[in-house]
């Protein structure tokens, strides 16, 4: 009697344990304003969804910073995350991985957002071995945001045998070459587009007036700061935001006359 007392407390510490895992499954936290975004999720939903539910299944989120790489694989998390056992989207890889023991905190994340388990780990190979060993049965949907070298792609996310039948692993870089190592008929890549005019418009307008287009005398001056944006959602929102506490039309004009100086692809940067 003793032992089967023992065994269904077992059971019960068990059960109580994954409920408490799934009830700490939360949505991310969306963007204040999710302009132009319908087209490039359903784009990306469409690319996880093309290929067998029983595959592995890795996508490359790739292009130039401030393109909104993250907020589009935030909006796709919460829409499917669901779906998976486990889940994890880990943020600031490349620059999380450059501090000392980085990666093996990364890795630890990882591990611990599966298990709920504190988990300490000594080297880069320990702990790849253990992602492998324990996520290895599961379908997971991870999240991989700012890859900047194959090395931490490696540490994290090497190969599909790591995975479960049916895992999908997402991956941000501006980098297209870190997934070369990936099997052809397990990857796909997407690689987001400028916001048009109208969507920029819109989301700098958001920013800037909490409006979806900005008052007839602003108008024209903020067409102009957004034609120098080059349609970055990132340098939109940056924008807005700023210029929201400016009512000088003057701070307005000596904006854009700094930012005709910049070059497109480096006024994010700027």
């Amino acid at each position: 009697m003793a032992e089967q007392g023992a065994d269904q407390s077992e059971l019960v510490e068990k059960v109580v344990q994954s409920a408490w895992i799934r009830l700490n499954r939360v949505p991310l936290i969306d963007v204040k304003h999710p302009v132009g975004l319908e087209s490039p999720v359903k784009s990306v939903l469409s690319l996880l969804t093309k290929s067998s539910f029983e595959d592995v299944q890795f996508l490359g989120i790739c292009g130039l910073g401030g393109l909104g790489k993250t907020t589009i694989a935030t909006y796709v998390y919460n829409r499917i995350f669901r779906n998976f056992s486990k889940s994890c989207f880990l943020d600031d890889v490349g620059e999380r991985a450059s501090q000392a023991n980085g990666v093996n905190c990364l890795q630890e994340k990882l591990l611990y957002s599966i298990s709920r388990e504190e988990i300490k780990i000594c080297s880069h190979k320990q702990g790849s071995r253990m992602i492998k060993e324990r996520l290895g049965k599961i379908d997971i949907l991870l999240i991989l945001n700012d890859v900047g070298h194959h090395t931490q792609l490696d540490a994290l996310a090497r190969d599909i045998s790591w995975f479960g039948h049916g895992s999908r692993i997402i991956i941000m870089t501006r980098d297209q070459s870190i997934l070369g190592k990936i099997p052809q008929n397990n990857r796909k890549v997407y690689e987001p587009e400028e916001l048009n005019m109208k969507e920029s418009l819109q989301l700098f307008s958001s920013y800037a007036f909490s409006m979806d287009k900005p008052p007839d005398d602003y108008m024209q001056l903020s067409i102009d700061i957004i034609h120098t944006t080059g349609g970055l959602p990132s340098a939109l929102e940056v924008l807005g935001s700023d210029l929201s506490m400016e009512n000088d039309k003057e701070v307005w004009k000596s904006m854009h006359r700094m930012l005709k100086q910049v070059p497109h692809n480096d006024v994010y940067g700027k």
